[in-house]
């Protein structure tokens, strides 16, 4: 599955590898099932790549689309960490 590739990669200190396995997740599965997850994924991605204004943004897009989201509360952490 492309999206535990990504977290694997995150993982193992692999930000930029992580963000190219989703990149290649949301071309090939743009409206898949494990969209929101992988979108999650892609904030912390972005952070530890050190783009903390992208991952922010993204996060707040994420809330605003699914305020009560499975990964909702961990979003608003991330956020309130800012």
């Amino acid at each position: 599955m492309v999206v535990e590739q990504a977290r694997g990669e995150l993982r193992a200190g692999r930000a930029s590898a992580a963000l190219r396995t989703l990149d290649a997740h949301d071309r090939d599965f743009s409206n898949g099932p494990l969209r929101y997850e992988a979108q999650v994924l892609r904030v912390d991605a972005l952070a530890a790549a050190g783009e903390r204004a992208s991952a922010v943004t993204l996060a707040r897009a994420l809330l605003r689309e699914r305020p009560n989201g499975a990964s909702a509360n961990r979003l608003r952490a991330f956020l309130a960490s800012e």
